[in-house]
């Protein structure tokens, strides 16, 4: 009895500034993402890249509101106690993914069945930021408390535009929709801005083209000069963050 009081009272603040115990925080926290992750790369084996953006990473109301919390948890501590941030202790499980360790090199604990890893990454981190603009009671926030993670959605951004892994058409487009959901949602970054200009410019050419998507995959011709600026003018102003003309 005595053992369960004391182990209680390394948990009485949940904020994390009375803690008697650091490591053992670190270890609950870190397996309890890890957990989280696992279960949304469960969900995500069962998503199609066409329906990545409304297909959300939780299973239930329960596992939302678990996430948020977190969120909120690890912000607190991170401008309190100069700790790490939730975008730190995400990056840090999901690097080791996408770099494509074996199994027995990736020290993560993340399940090692990921059907693909950069496409989960960027599916995941897309639906978080989402989540970023949830309060602690769950009504939606016009502060972006959560902040931007460029750093690591630029190293992203890079392996997805990379020549030699030459990723299918329909996965680099779900990619940059959920760059562009990313730019909705932080501030712009030019770096990646940069990235997709030098992948497109290099590709030209290129058909683009998802096979299976049969005719509403391919360009439209206008009829008029005036549907043509309509047109261009729709692709500079983009739809509102998940709108259906957003997650075509």
């Amino acid at each position: 009895m005595r053992g369960q009081v004391v182990y209680a009272h390394q948990f009485v603040n949940l904020t994390g500034e009375n803690l008697t115990d650091t490591s053992l925080f670190e270890e609950h926290l870190r397996a309890l993402l890890c957990d989280l992750t696992g279960l949304a790369m469960g969900k995500y084996n069962k998503v199609r890249p066409t329906d990545a953006l409304s297909s959300n990473h939780y299973s239930c109301l329960c596992t939302k509101e678990l996430w948020v919390l977190l969120m909120h948890l690890l912000q607190h501590r991170s401008k309190v106690l100069r700790t790490e941030s939730f975008w730190s202790y995400m990056n840090s499980l999901l690097r080791p993914l996408v770099s494509g360790k074996p199994a027995a090199e990736n020290s993560s604990g993340l399940p090692s069945h990921c059907k693909d890893p950069v496409g989960f990454t960027w599916w995941l981190i897309t639906h978080l930021a989402m989540l970023g603009q949830y309060s602690r009671s769950g009504t939606g926030l016009n502060e972006k408390h959560l902040g931007h993670n460029w750093t690591f959605v630029e190293e992203l951004l890079r392996l997805t535009c990379s020549p030699k892994d030459g990723l299918a058409e329909e996965q680099v487009r779900m990619h940059v929709h959920c760059c562009l959901s990313l730019c909705l949602l932080w501030e712009p970054s030019t770096s990646a801005i940069s990235v997709l200009w030098d992948y497109y410019s290099r590709n030209l050419n290129g058909s683009f083209i998802v096979p299976w998507l049969g005719v509403s995959g391919l360009g439209t011709v206008c009829k008029t000069p005036l549907a043509l600026l309509e047109q261009a003018r729709s692709c500079c102003a983009p739809s509102p963050l998940c709108s259906p003309g957003h997650t075509q």
